[in-house]
Formats: structure tokens, sequence, C-alpha cells
């Protein structure tokens, strides 16, 4: 509990701490119901053994210092649900049969402080659930339908001291009965019926005055069950399954709401209207716009048709209130009220772009437009290596690049994105026109004034001569220098600077404005030109790559993922745990390990074979996810070929590294062979504990240009995380290199000059912890190895360093447990970090994959596709259900990615063992690396409590309750069911938990389960195509 072993199912709160009740892990099973009585607190539950003591079994009483049995040892059979006090004895219901051998002690029995008895002269049949006195009876609640042998009596009696009675008329209530509670005079009672006395419209809460039934507001008012009542403040509080509220009651079924739409003509708006049972609200455009309160049952109408556009009645269409004029387009009905950023991600949401032009042929003058809208450009430019892949480069005489005949596809909101890098920089020059001629509309080009600068016009007519725009103040361009460009229009908005927002690298530039920023564009049907204004002659020497148009004004928050800062180009995690490949997570540029014939090592092996001689195994404590590589120093070192640096002006590099034994001149990254050098970083040629990184100036240049880190860098045994940054741009050495140790700046020494481009071998090989053209190996062990295209900055590189996502544009730490987790769809998710690790503490939601590519249904014939369990029920808070192969994004690689959020993988096998090992040792349970081992043969429940833990300590929506869930480390693990591929069914909610890992078992996948009423977790291997839930990891 709290992260604190020892207080298992019962603690005690002094108003500052948590304390044990008794000595740590008195109880070993679960707390149901807690009752004063005599000086004493009895509690009841289902356990064999508190402190100790021979049989407490299911109650038991605690004196203040000591725990005892209550009467004879293991006089109740079964669980006890509840507890009351009613004419100086106590009362006890639940499920048991048997009350110290009593005849008629079934279900509910009474303890005078001495002695058992039973309640009349028979039993009840069924569970006992609710205790309550009102009005000198005791009334008792639950899912029996025979009190003391007379039938009639059903889910609801009344015992008056010496006799049952029924509570109104025969057989009132038609269903189970939960929760009991007195307000304001009256006996509240909550469940799982819908019709009391006869009368329907008592759905799940009814009220008894003592002589007839009511109802609670409006007849109707909740749609599902209640379990809990309480009294707090002078108001009732109702808890339960169902999605509505009792806090306002309305006196009919008629609830409107109105809110005022942008007034501007031809310009397309978002509404969301919204019922969540407590109100009515409207969002224009994802802004919350007007609210009224009020609680209604909708009514159920005759009508068949549901009219859109139109008035509605006995005429319609065209009666009264009238036809809409004016465009609709998709029209959507939930069974759910929308949460804020369900609504956001609407507004924000697109198909897709407009025009795609990736330039990505290499070849001909044809540019496609991979947005499916068939927007095709044509070029007259060179092709060249771009930002990302292909590029195309335009001469500044006459070169173009061009989308013929080209409109915005909405008059009021866009959004544009693109790379550029000038190959000369000039006053004027465009970068993207759709302009000239009297059909003026939009043209960004560099400033008049300075070349450094950016500057955008919005015609307000077709003549309009730059008259109304604005300029960057801090844009800072220079030729050579990749720039990804990103201009946000919106004319609804109210100011200049709302209207129009540029982004340069991701960073909000800020502009001075001349004029008005008109509300809507001119929009002509003319040429959109990159690089060139071809009515007015002038050209720009520049290359393009990656040309997008949005028919909405994005976010930042939504083309980030265009814009690559941030996601390392490559990323070799080193997490495979056997074999010798070496994934890349990010592209395929995979890699070897290679193991030699000698030294202490000989083998690759894998993280669970025990064997002195594996490099897996030596690496199995690595710095992330339990999984490194261990170099034996002698004849190991692992490769990737074909590699190239994706930028040669500017990278970064960042590794983990762990020195067995520091040795001089020894290679930890080299792309390095005496005729194609490039990169070398080493162990200093006279101090071990320095690293000296290489920068080649020619293929041939033998470590002349080098910088020095100081003594210290490295230690023995500990690991270190070396980040560096590379920018030949800069005007010093001091500025094309820096390099970081544990996220801190290392002053350098220097010797030579850093060049100002990286070399890029014509056979490139990148390799670590040794170099056979070297001849010389590091014995280090190594983890986590990212590229950059781009020079991070110091925030980015503690950023990496703490574990933190790297972002551009972010200042502020991210911090596992206390910042959310936003995945593509815009869902946000709680994280809590448990041991090393930090996971999601919510079921994933999201219907793309990360690079908002489409998750369809990628495996076997009983494959199901990303969905919510199949009824009315279902909550957000459930996440959806994934087939394995969807959950991969159809990958077979133990942690990859797969469907999760950048920077987050699907949890391996080995991943939800440290898990359950963490939970068993902080828990204070014995033997926990043998009892959850990292293999794959031991299938089953296992451990102790270490699922009680895991599991919610709140039922998921929906049938059934998880009563053993604790939560004490903030999982809050959902029993939300699946759904069977096969047969089409959603099964189980309320009963297992389901998660995938990301570990294959033949032709099945590795998972973890939950399971109610069961305190051990289970790990099993399941068929594929199941649709479970998804917990993702932080890398």
């Amino acid at each position: 509990m709290a992260g604190i072993t020892g207080r298992n199912y019962i603690a005690r709160w002094d108003g500052s701490t948590w304390n044990t009740v008794g000595d740590i892990n008195d109880i070993n099973g679960i707390t149901e119901t807690m009752a004063v009585y005599n000086n004493s607190l009895y509690v009841g539950g289902f356990f064999n053994n508190v402190g100790g003591v021979l049989g407490c079994t299911n109650l038991a009483r605690w004196d203040g210092s000591a725990w005892s049995t209550v009467g004879a040892g293991n006089a109740i059979n079964n669980r006890v649900y509840v507890l009351a006090v009613y004419k100086n004895s106590l009362y006890v219901g639940g499920m048991f049969s048997s009350v110290a051998g009593l005849s008629g002690g079934n279900n509910i029995a009474r303890w005078d402080g001495s002695a058992w008895n039973t309640v009349g002269l028979s039993s009840i049949n069924n569970h006992v659930y609710a205790l309550v006195v009102y009005n000198n009876s005791l009334y008792v609640g639950g899912i029996f339908t025979n009190v003391g042998g007379i039938i009639g009596r059903n889910y609801l009696a009344r015992w008056d001291g010496s006799i049952w009675n029924t509570v109104g008329a025969v057989s009132d209530i038609n269903y189970y009965v939960y929760t009991l509670g007195i307000y304001n005079g009256s006996l509240y009672v909550g469940g799982d019926f819908t019709n009391v006395a006869g009368i329907t419209g008592r759905n799940y809460i009814t009220r008894w005055n003592g002589s007839i039934w009511n109802t609670v507001g409006v007849i109707n008012n909740l749609n599902d069950s209640v379990s809990a009542l309480a009294v707090y403040n002078g108001d009732l509080f109702v808890g339960g399954f169902f999605k509505q509220s009792l806090l306002k009651y309305s006196s009919n079924n008629d609830l409107s709401v109105s809110a005022t739409l942008n007034n501007i003509n031809n310009a397309w708006q978002n509404v969301t209207a919204v019922y969540d049972g407590y109100s009515a609200k409207i969002y224009i455009d994802g802004v919350f716009s007007g609210e009224t309160i009020g609680s209604i049952r909708p009514k159920a109408v005759s009508q068949t048709n549901y009219f859109v556009g139109t008035g509605f009645g006995s005429s319609a269409p065209g009666a009264s209130p009238g036809d809409y004029a004016g465009q609709l387009d998709d029209v959507r009905i939930y069974n759910r009220a929308l949460n804020q950023n369900e609504i956001t991600s609407l507004n924000n949401w697109s198909p897709g772009q407009y025009v795609h032009l990736k330039i990505d042929e290499r070849q001909g003058s044809v540019l496609y437009d991979a947005s499916g809208n068939n927007m095709n450009g044509t070029s007259t430019g060179v092709w060249v290596d771009g930002k990302i892949n292909s590029g195309i480069s335009l001469n500044g005489t006459n070169g173009t690049a061009l989308i013929s005949n080209f409109q915005f596809p909405i008059s009021n909101q866009f959004s544009i994105s693109n790379w550029f890098n000038f190959q000369t920089l000039g006053t004027g020059k465009p970068i993207i026109s759709h302009w000239g001629g009297g059909e003026n509309n939009i043209l960004i080009k560099t400033s008049d004034i300075n070349s450094d600068e950016i500057s955008v016009c919005i015609a307000a007519s077709g003549s309009d001569n730059c008259a109304n725009g604005a300029t960057t103040t801090a844009a800072d361009l220079r030729a050579g220098d990749w720039n990804h460009l990103h201009l946000a229009y919106n004319g609804a908005s109210a100011t200049n600077a709302d209207r129009l927002k540029l982004y340069l690298n991701g960073l909000y530039q800020p502009m001075s404005f001349t004029g008005t920023i008109s509300s809507i564009l001119q929009n002509p049907s003319r040429n959109l030109e990159l690089g060139a204004n071809v009515t007015n002659s002038l050209y720009s020497h520049i290359k393009l790559d990656d040309f997008q148009v949005y028919h909405y004004a994005q976010p930042q928050s939504k083309f980030s993922a265009e814009f690559f800062r941030g996601q390392p180009v490559h990323w070799w995690k080193f997490a495979e745990c056997s074999g010798t490949r070496i994934g890349d997570s990010r592209t395929w540029l995979f890699g070897e390990l290679v193991v030699g014939s000698s030294g202490t090592q000989t083998i690759a092996g894998d993280c669970a074979s025990s064997s002195a001689s594996s490099a897996r195994y030596n690496g199995r404590e690595g710095m992330f996810s339990g999984k490194a590589i261990n170099f034996d120093g002698t004849d190991d070192y692992a490769s990737t070929s074909l590699f190239s640096w994706p930028d040669t002006a500017e990278m970064s590099l960042s590794f983990w590294v762990n020195p067995n034994v520091l040795a001089t001149a020894k290679p930890i990254v080299s792309q390095w062979n005496g005729s194609a050098n490039s990169l070398l970083i080493k162990t200093d040629d006279s101090d071990s504990s320095r690293l000296r990184l290489c920068i080649a100036a020619s293929g041939v240049d033998n470590c002349a240009n080098y910088a020095q880190t100081p003594a210290g860098t490295l230690a023995n045994g500990a690991w270190k995380h070396i980040f560096l940054t590379y920018k030949g741009a800069g005007p010093a050495n001091a500025d094309r290199l820096k390099v970081y140790a544990n996220g801190m700046r290392q002053t350098l020494s220097f010797g030579g000059t850093i060049p100002s481009a990286l070399q890029n071998p014509s056979s490139p090989s990148l390799k670590f912890a040794g170099d056979p053209y070297l001849t010389t190996y590091a014995n280090v062990k190594m983890d986590e190895i990212k590229v950059w295209n781009y020079a991070l900055d110091d925030f980015a590189v503690k950023s990496d360093y703490n574990g933190g996502e790297v972002m551009f544009g972010k200042r502020n730490p991210w911090t596992c447990g206390t910042d959310e987790l936003t995945d593509i769809d815009g869902n946000s998710y709680a994280t809590v970090q448990i041991g090393t690790q930090c996971w999601m503490a919510e079921n994933l939601m999201v219907s793309k994959n990360a690079d908002g590519s489409a998750v369809n249904g990628t495996g076997d014939v009983d494959t199901t596709p990303p969905e919510a369990y199949g009824d009315v029920n279902w909550q957000a808070v459930e996440g959806y259900l994934y087939n394995w192969q969807d959950a991969m994004n159809g990958s077979t690689v133990a942690s990859a990615q797969g469907i999760c959020p950048t920077g987050w993988h699907v949890p391996s096998h080995d991943e939800w063992t440290d898990l359950d090992r963490y939970i068993c040792n902080a828990e204070g349970n014995a033997d926990c690396d043998t009892v959850f081992p990292k293999d794959t043969t031991t299938t089953g429940y296992l451990g102790t409590n270490e699922g009680a833990e895991l599991k919610a300590d709140a039922p998921v929506n929906g049938i059934g309750t998880d009563p053993n869930g604790d939560d004490g480390y903030s999982f809050a693990g959902r029993l939300a069911g699946y759904h069977h591929g096969t047969s089409g069914s959603f099964l189980g909610r309320g009963t297992w938990g389901n998660f995938w890992s990301s570990s294959e078992s033949g032709t099945n996948a590795w998972c973890r389960r939950l399971v109610t009423v069961e305190s051990r977790v289970e790990r099993q291997a399941f068929s594929k195509g199941l649709g479970w839930s998804v917990r993702c990891l932080k890398d």
C-alpha cells in the first residue's frame, strides 16, 4: 500500500501517516467489511489467517492491540460481505453456509458478544450484500429469493428483532439489491433492479419512506446498477456502474442549449453536441461554447427517419424550425459522451494531407502526390539528397517546381509545411508562391530587407502587393542549412497574430505585422510554385523536400510528427536478448553482433542462458529493460553495414557505456578504416578515463582533428551516458563539436580543426566496442545507441539522459508519474514509475500507428481490428482491444514500438517479468527471481499478491467487479475483457484483464492476465488473433 510493504488488506491512517494493524502482513486475504462492536473492531472478508491466530477464518476481532477469533475458531466457512450492529448484537451477512455448526445459519448470523445465533428460525437462501438499521428494524439486501422459509421476500427483507417481514408488498423488487442507506428520514435502496412494486421507471435506485415506494428524482434517472450509497455534507452520493448523474433534476424531458457559430460565409466549422446525463454542451471548432444543466431521459420517438439539415415534425422536411442553407459533412453519432480531448481531436482531425509531395522519385520531372488527391506537381530541378531521402535543387535562374491550377480547398484555413535549404541567400527570394498577375493570394519569401528573415503575404485583393503580411524577427536563415517551415492560417481568428502563425524548425517565430491579415483567401485557380514566382521572374537557388498542404490550421501538436526533431533516425536498443541480430527500431538498418572465438566470450547466447561465455547473458543487466550487450575486449564487436550519416553538416549521437576494464585507445564507436575515415570515439591514447573523438577532414585523416574529454569521464563498473552533437556550420571547434557525460557538457581540449562536414565513406560500416581494421577491442557493456540528423540543444540532451522524451519547443523536463503521454489521436494517458520502468497507467485507445498509418487488421483469419468492448457500457478508461499483429504494427521483434507512441514500445515477456519481480520484492515476498523466472516454459498463476497490487481498486464499467484490486502501485490494471476474433464475441469484462507482450511463443504470443478474485499474476501464451488490451512501456 502506498508503495510500502506489510500493510496487506488492512491498514490504519492516523491523520498523517499509514500504519499497520498488528504486525506486518497480518491478514492474508481480502477485507470486505468492518464494524465497531463492544469497543472492538470486527473485520470480515475472505481470509484464513489473521496475525497467525488459528481459526480467524473470514471474520476476526481487533481489540486495539491483538487479534482474536469471534467465538470458536473457523466459525464461518465462507466469505463475509457486510457487518451491522442492531439491538446490542453484531449481524454478519455474506455467502457462507455454516456458522459455528448452527442449523439455519446460511448467509446471515448474529453474534451476541459470547455466542452465535441464527436470525429467525430458518436461513436466507442466497448471498447477503447489505445491512442497515432503519426505523428500529434491520433491513437486509442481497440476491436471495427466500427468507425464513417464506417466499416473496425477494432481494430485500426486514427483521424486527423477532420475525422476518416484507418491505411493502411481497416481491416488490424484481432483482438484486447491492447497497442500503439512510437519507433525510428515508431508506434508499440501490442495486440491479428495474421494477419496484410493479412500477417501472425506478431503475437501480428507489426510496422507501416507511410505508410506500418512491422514485428518486425523475423516472429512469440511471442507466445501470448502483453499488454504493453515502451521505456527505447534506447530500446523498450514489456510486455504481451507471454513466449518468443525480446531481441535478429536470421536471420534463426537454433540454436545450445554444451557441453562436462564427459568422463567416464559405467557411467550414466543426460542431459537437454532448449530453453526459448532467448537462448538454456545445463545442464550436473544439472550443466549449455553451451549456444547459439538467438530467433527462431522452424520449423514445416513433419517427423512423433521422433528419440532418432540415426541420422536424409532421411536415418535415421543410417544417419549423426550417431548412439549413449550407454544406454538411461527416455527421457522427456516438453512444457515449465524448470528452474534451476527443472533441479537440475531432476538430483537428483530417483525412490526411490535401497535398503531399514527398519528392522521393529521384528520377523524371513528375512529383507525385501521396495524399490520394491526385495533386501531382512537376519540376525542372535536379535530383539531390534531401532532408528526408531525396529532394530537388532549383538553380536560381529558371528552375521551378509547381502544381498547376491549384486552389486551397477551404478559403479561410490552411496549413503548409516543407523543408527548404537555400544554396544562395538573397532578399525577396520565393519559397512558396501562389501569387502574380493580379491573382495574388499567398507568398512566402525571404524578407525584402534582410535575407535571413522570412516574409509572408496574404492578399486582401488580387492586386494586393504585400500590403498585408508579416515578417519574422529572429529566423536567422543561413545558406546551406536545412530548415523546416510550417505556416498555419486561420482567418476566423480575431487578431493578426492568431490568424497567421509561422514555425521554423519546430519553434514559433515572433513576427512583425503590416496591415491586416485578411479573414479569407482570394484563392484563384493558378499555379502553386515552390522556389519560384514565375510571373514576376523571381527564382531561388534552393533545395526542397517534403511539401504538404492541409485544409485546416494545424496546431503545433499536429505537425510535430512531420518535423523529425525529437526522433532519432537510428536507434539500436540492444534489447533482443538473444541471437546475433541487432535491430534498428527506427529503420531497416539492422546490425550484427560478432562474438569471436577467443577471449572469455565465444557465443552470443541469450539473457537467460546462465552462460559466462554468452555476450547476451553477461550483458543482461543493461541500462534499460534489463538488457545490453557485453563485449570481452578480445575479439567482440557489433557492426551496422551500409551506414551513412543522414546529414553530413549536422548530427547527434548518444550511447550508454559501462567499462569492465578500462584501457587506452580502445574504440567505442568507429567509422574508420584508414582510407575512408569519418568518426572515431575511443578511450584516450594516454588516459583511459578520458574519451578522444576524432572527426576526419578526409578519408585518410588519422585523428589529426580531435577533441578530448576531461579525466574521469569514464570509470570501471559505472554506466555513463555519452552524448555528442556536431554542427559543421559553427564558427569554432567548441561550436561545432560538443560532448556531454550524464547530461553535463564537458570542457573539451581540441587538436587541429574540427571539419565543417562529415565524411560519408563509399563502403560505410559503423562499429561498436571494437573494430577489426583497428585490431583492437573494448572490454565494455553498451546499450541504447541513437543517431539524430540534427544537433540537439542542451535541454534535449538532458532529457535523453533523464529518460524523458526529446521534443522541440519544450523546456520543462517530462516526468514519469507526473506528466501524461499523448498519442497521435490526441488521447492523453496517466503514467506511473514502478521501479526503473515507466508505464502507461491506462489502457491504450489509439486508432492508428504513431506515423499516422492505418491499423486495419494485419493478422490471420481470426484477427480483430482495434475496437471498444462491444456494448453500450464501454468507457474510454477501458481502452481498445487489439490483436497481436496490430499491436505490434506488423513487427515480430521483442520490445518493438508497435502501435505505441514514439519513445514507447510494447513490453516484452521479460519486461513484464521485471514488473512482476519488482512488485514481488516491494511487497516483501520471498524468492522473487525464482517465482518469476525469465524463461519461456513457466506458465500459470505465479506469485502471492502481485496481481492484486496491479489491479485497479475500482471495478471496470459493466458486468462484474474485482473484489481484491488494491492498486498499491497506481498501475490501475483494468479487467476490460477481450474480443474473441473467431466468434466475434466480447467476453470476460470484470473477470479478466489481458495484456499483450511483444514476445512470440511459436504461433502464439506471451501475455499477462489479471483475474478477478485472484491475487496472483497469470502468464500464458495465447492466439495472436484475440483482441486484448495494450499497455505501453517507455523506451
